[in-house]
């Protein structure tokens, strides 16, 4: 056999070594989700529930009146303040999800069916303590879903309320320190944060998982973050060993270009 041979040979056995060894990333994901994968129970996907407050009818008429007939489904409100009150503003449950709700949601389902492991979505509003014990359980959201809200008391990352209503990720190991974007309020936001926990030891007895943004835009960060191997993976890889059996949260930070956000970067994180 010629040293070209033995070279060629030696250059397709690495090929085929690297090939068939698992890719870190991909190794890295199959560590975060393999309580979920090696369950034969599906995982139980809490939704937030957002309150949504439609116009009532006679705020419809009045602002149909003045803008005149129209052949569209529907228009934005253009009336003086005075005209309406607080009737005119109906409160609206379980009806809506938010938009980067449904991108995380439909992000895993669809990724869980690739590996044929089956998934229950619920309204975090309809789904109860008991029904958590028996399955590991994705929250989607943060202070509109509930049990977001109820198992972060313990936590060192949580979300909360400044005194101008706005929703931020604080640091419960450094009073003071957040996470936040600048207040808007009709939505928008050049940047965002979001939080990822996994939570063993949580207190249902099995493992909690969460993915939250301060805005819809965190939200469907994490939820195509926590889809794809190549963007879960080296957030994870870089933490201390031994994460995959111990509790953990992880701070992101996401660009926000034209209503999409970017691919996030880790901020801070805790593992315990």
């Amino acid at each position: 056999m010629g040293l070209s041979t033995v070279v060629l040979a030696a250059i397709l056995i690495a090929a085929v070594a690297k090939l068939s060894s698992p890719n870190a990333n991909v190794d890295a994901f199959r560590k975060f989700w393999s309580p979920v994968l090696n369950s034969s129970e599906p995982i139980l996907i809490a939704v937030a529930n957002p309150i949504v407050y439609h116009a009532s009818r006679h705020a419809m008429k009045l602002n149909n009146d003045a803008l005149g007939p129209t052949t569209e489904g529907q228009r934005v409100l253009q009336l003086p303040p005075k005209v309406l009150d607080g009737s005119d503003m109906i409160a609206v449950q379980n009806q809506y999800v938010g938009f980067g709700d449904m991108i995380l949601a439909t992000e895993v389902t669809s990724m869980l069916a690739r590996k044929n492991h089956a998934a229950r979505v619920r309204f975090a509003s309809a789904v109860e303590f008991a029904d958590m014990r028996s399955a590991s359980t994705l929250l989607i959201g943060a202070t509109t879903n509930r049990w977001t809200m109820e198992f972060q008391s313990k936590w060192r990352f949580r979300f909360g309320r400044t005194p101008d209503m706005r929703v931020v990720i604080e640091d419960s190991a450094e009073p003071g320190k957040e996470w936040a974007i600048p207040s808007k309020d009709d939505g928008s936001s050049p940047d965002d944060y979001l939080l990822l926990c996994r939570i063993h030891n949580s207190i249902t007895g099995g493992l909690v998982l969460v993915g939250a943004g301060l805005k819809q835009f965190g939200t469907e960060a994490a939820g195509r973050l926590l889809a794809d191997p190549d963007q879960l993976g080296p957030v994870f890889r870089k933490l201390s060993k031994g994460w995959e059996s111990k509790n953990v949260q992880i701070v992101l930070h996401a660009q926000v270009i034209g209503n999409t956000p970017a691919q996030p970067e880790v901020v801070a994180s805790h593992v315990w």
